[in-house]
C-alpha cells in the first residue's frame, strides 16, 4: 500500500495505464497505477457498479465471439474499487477529451464521493493540432493516444477536483438511463446517442455505390470518430442484415465480408 504522501493513479484501461506508468518513470516517481477494465462509451450501464451483468449481455449481443468465464468475471471491477477505497493515498484521475476517459472520471467521482478530499486529476485538454484536411478530432488527445510526452507536460497542471458530488450525480444520471447507447462528448458534456448514430457515416462511406473494402470503411470512420471497432463492425453487420448494404467476398480479420456497397433495392439508405 502507498503512503499518505504518495498518489494512487487511476487510468481508463490498460493502454492509458501504460502511458501513465511511463510518465511516472520519467518523472522519477514510483507509485501505483490501477487500470479500470471496461470502457463505457457504448452499451448499457445499468448494473456496472453492481456486478455488470448487463455488460456481459451487451458484449454477447454485438460480438459473435463468446466471452469465456474469466473475461466475464473481469467486467465486475469491484475488487479494484475496494483497493482504491482501502488505500489512504490521494487519488489522481488521468483523462483526456475522449468519451471513455471522461466517463471514467465521472464514474471515479461516484465511487469516491464519500472520500472527495482525496480526488485530484490531470485532465488533458484538446490540443487543437491541425490536420491538412482540417481540425484534428479532440479524442486524439486522450491519455491512451497522446502518450507520455503530453502527460509529462501536464503533470504540473494537476488540480484537486472540487465538484466531485456534481460529477458523481452526472454518472448516476447516465447509469440510470435504460437502454443501449453510444456516448460522445459535446464540449465537456457526455451526450448519449442511439446505437445507430454512426450508421449514416457507414452509408456515406459507401455513397458512390462501388464495391469498397470493409477494412477501408471502418478505418476511415474510426480515424474520425471515437467509436469501438467491435461496435462499428456490429453496426455494419446490422446494415447488411437489414438490406441497406450488400456484400461479397470472404470474411476478413475483423469479421466482415471483404467488400460492401449500398444495396440497390428499396431498403437503400438509413
Amino acid at each position: 500500500m502507498t503512503t499518505p504522501n504518495e498518489f494512487l493513479h487511476l487510468a481508463s484501461g490498460s493502454s492509458a495505464a501504460k502511458v501513465i506508468e511511463e510518465t511516472l518513470r520519467r518523472l522519477g516517481r514510483s507509485e501505483t497505477v490501477i487500470a479500470m477494465r471496461d470502457s463505457f462509451e457504448a452499451g448499457p450501464l445499468g448494473d456496472v457498479d453492481a456486478g455488470a451483468a448487463c455488460r456481459i449481455d451487451w458484449y454477447a449481443r454485438i460480438d459473435p465471439k463468446p466471452f469465456d468465464e474469466a473475461e466475464a468475471r473481469r467486467l465486475d471491477d469491484s475488487d479494484l474499487w475496494e483497493r482504491v477505497h482501502a488505500d489512504t493515498a490521494n487519488v489522481v484521475l488521468w483523462h483526456g477529451p475522449h468519451p471513455a476517459e471522461r466517463l471514467f472520471a465521472l464514474r471515479a467521482c461516484w465511487h469516491l464521493r464519500e472520500q472527495a478530499e482525496r480526488v485530484h486529476e490531470v485532465a488533458l485538454p484538446a490540443s487543437g493540432i491541425p490536420w491538412k484536411s482540417g481540425a484534428r478530432p479532440a479524442f486524439y488527445d486522450a491519455v491512451a493516444i497522446a502518450g507520455p510526452n503530453a502527460t509529462v507536460r501536464s503533470w504540473d497542471r494537476r488540480v484537486k477536483v472540487t465538484d466531485v458530488a456534481a460529477r458523481a450525480k452526472r454518472w448516476q444520471e447516465l447509469r440510470n438511463q435504460p437502454g443501449d447507447w453510444i456516448r460522445v462528448l459535446t464540449g465537456e458534456d457526455v451526450v448519449q446517442l442511439p446505437v445507430t448514430a454512426f450508421d449514416a457515416e457507414v452509408v456515406k462511406a459507401c455513397a458512390d455505390g462501388a464495391w469498397t473494402e470493409s477494412l477501408r470503411i471502418t478505418a476511415r470512420i474510426i480515424a474520425e470518430n471515437p467509436i469501438w471497432l467491435s461496435v462499428l463492425v456490429w453496426r455494419i453487420r446490422e446494415l447488411l442484415r437489414s438490406g441497406t448494404l450488400e456484400c461479397r467476398g470472404d470474411d476478413n480479420q475483423i469479421g466482415l465480408p471483404s467488400e460492401v456497397r449500398l444495396a440497390s433495392g428499396p431498403t437503400r439508405g438509413v
